[in-house]
């Protein structure tokens, strides 16, 4: 696609992120982060796929800004959810630090190595869809780890 279209892709997904991360600390406040993030990460988890084959099919300025507002929305309600859940998880007297090099080590690592995995992919499979697949995979391991985490004022489990 055009790099137009890539930068305007770049400005849905800032958008639509802002307005979901507003959303996602209401929903949290309300209900719980766990609560919040399983049904966007399960929706992703059926979705990244099928948004990407119709992506790969379509090849259209709107279906790339369809496909990026889909899955971000579905991203940071999930992610934002998540990020808070960990946070609490952690001591208070080291949740600062902690939390800040955790994450950058995450970003670093994955955010730092993402397009080449995924240029890799599809180079290895032929199949411009594979990182539908490496989506879903991710968010899958977010969403086990997410749930081994025990969210403030949860009971409990042996």
């Amino acid at each position: 696609m055009a790099v137009q279209s890539a930068f305007g892709a770049t400005i849905v997904l800032g958008l639509v992120g802002t307005v979901s991360d507003l959303g996602t600390g209401w929903l949290v406040d309300r209900y719980g982060a766990k609560r919040v993030l399983v049904g966007p990460w399960i929706a992703l988890i059926l979705l990244a796929v099928p948004t990407f084959y119709l992506l790969a099919a379509l090849r259209t300025p709107s279906a790339l800004f369809g496909a990026t507002a889909l899955l971000t929305v579905l991203h940071i309600f999930g992610s934002s959810a998540a990020i808070l859940l960990f946070m609490l998880a952690l001591p208070a007297r080291v949740r600062a630090g902690a939390l800040s090099l955790v994450y950058a080590l995450a970003i670093a690592i994955f955010g730092g190595t993402t397009q080449v995995v995924e240029k890799l992919l599809i180079r290895w499979t032929e199949n411009p869809v594979a990182p539908g697949w490496y989506m879903t995979a991710a968010v899958i391991a977010g969403l086990i780890g997410a749930m081994i985490l025990r969210e403030p004022g949860e009971p409990v489990r042996n």
